[in-house]
């Protein structure tokens, strides 16, 4: 596990790094004071000039609610909350956000115009950029999930009046404090001089980038919850803003990732089958089979027909089955040998996957834990469930539960509390003091 801490300093790099710089804005003067299109013009596609436009169709529902007349200057001038749109976008990566994203160098280019037609575009353009960061605030720039909010939700005219567009757009943001605390060390990002130049840790930047995005695309979480998070190969239970249980996890390999998944655990299993997956049977299991029919009897696999209807081993023809013929099922039978472990909490997803126990607790003392192939290995397994029972006294009291696992048996076991799940990939996490970074196992921080 990479981890390391960077104590928080000065934020005076981070914007030129980013070349978005820290100018103040001035009102543009216009030379020409007569445009030469109109703001329907300028939204109008069959004149199409020299401006890009993100949020096409609400721009123009926008304006052609206003009569096509400007809101973010009067005459030739800009009103300040104008100027105060523009410092915000000069200033987004202290959000973890790209000004381009937001028309920073066509804003600029625009200011230093001297033509009236410049202020009417600069108009458009603070506009779209608005509506640009109210959705990415607060749901992410590539929120997988997100539909977009409706223009009526967008209040552009309520903070333009009353002077406070960036108290408007920091509502938007998490509230969360592990967000905050990642904020914090952006803004106060590392920087060191090296033989008379700055040198900016950029991968770093871009961790705290992508993880700042990553925490927009979650609404607040529930009271009670369990939160998995990938690159740090850990697994807490949060109750009341409480850490009360910890555990270290083993995730999916790169190529077999561990998904993001949010879902509810309602039951667990004790003394589980393993019902193997076909691409495990058919890619690991199947040639080892062919090459020894051993391999079944020495691992407690059944061998079941497409009914559920055992089948004795040496009857069934293995040679004969390849990838695309393969008209069995392979289950590990329970016991403390099974590859489950002794307990599995299972939950709705469409990957398959769940956290289980393990027979490979030696694997917990790697530092490397990126081993399974999707489901999360919990090592506090046991104490998971006994904390999932603890206010139980109908179905399965902690008493009840040690009794089933002593028996040995394979039990279904409700919980009277459903428990929220929430499986993560943050590479990076902070508190007051101290900003841990993990490495990026399956490559995604650079996607977002």
């Amino acid at each position: 596990m990479k981890q390391f801490a960077i104590n928080v300093i000065s934020l005076s790099l981070l914007l030129v790094f980013f070349g978005c710089g820290n100018n103040k804005q001035t009102t543009p003067v216009v030379d020409e004071p007569v445009a030469r299109f109109s703001i329907e013009e300028l939204l109008d596609p069959t004149i199409n000039p020299d401006i890009s436009i993100v949020n096409k169709k609400d721009v123009r529902a926008f304006y052609q609610s206003k009569d096509f007349t400007p809101v973010w200057s009067m005459q030739d001038s800009l009103l300040a909350e104008a100027d105060s749109l523009i410092q915000f976008i000069y200033n987004s990566p202290f959000y973890g956000l790209f000004p381009d994203t937001y028309h920073a160098r066509e804003i600029k280019a625009a200011l230093e115009s001297k033509k009236a037609d410049q202020l009417i575009a600069l108009d458009v353009l603070l506009t779209d950029s608005f509506i640009s960061l109210w959705e990415h605030l607060k749901y992410g720039r590539k929120n997988p999930a997100h539909a977009k909010d409706s223009l009526e939700d967008v209040p552009i005219e309520n903070a333009i009046r009353e002077n406070n567009v960036v108290r408007y757009l920091k509502s938007r943001e998490p509230q969360n404090e592990e967000y905050k605390y990642l904020k914090a060390f952006l803004s106060g990002m590392l920087h060191k001089r090296e033989h008379d130049h700055v040198v900016v840790i950029a991968d770093t930047i871009q961790t705290l980038f992508s993880n700042l995005e990553r925490w927009r695309w979650d609404a607040p979480f529930p009271d009670r919850y369990i939160f998995v998070n990938v690159p740090s190969y850990t697994m807490k239970v949060i109750d009341k803003n409480e850490n009360v249980l910890e555990s270290k996890v083993i995730v999916g390999k790169p190529e077999t990732p561990t998904h993001r998944i949010t879902s509810l655990i309602e039951r667990f299993t004790i003394y589980p089958y393993w019902h193997i997956p076909r691409k495990i049977a058919v890619g690991e299991m199947l040639p080892v089979i062919q090459k020894d029919t051993s391999y079944i009897r020495k691992n407690n696999l059944d061998v079941l027909d497409r009914n559920g209807n055992l089948l004795k081993p040496s009857q069934v023809k293995w040679k004969t089955f390849h990838e695309d013929y393969f008209p069995v099922i392979l289950r590990q039978r329970e016991g403390a040998d099974n590859s489950l472990g002794v307990i599995k909490f299972q939950f709705k997803n469409p990957y398959a996957i769940y956290l289980h126990d393990t027979n490979a607790k030696r694997l917990f003392r790697e530092d490397y834990r990126a081993l399974s192939h999707g489901c999360v290995r919990v090592e506090k397994a046991r104490d998971l469930a006994y904390y999932l029972v603890q206010d139980d006294s109908i179905l399965c009291t902690p008493d009840d539960l040690t009794q089933y696992l002593e028996i040995k048996h394979r039990m279904d076991i409700d919980i009277v509390n459903p428990i929220s799940i929430f499986i993560r990939y943050f590479t990076a996490e902070a508190n007051a003091d101290t900003l841990k970074i993990y490495e990026d196992l399956y490559k995604m921080d650079g996607e977002n």
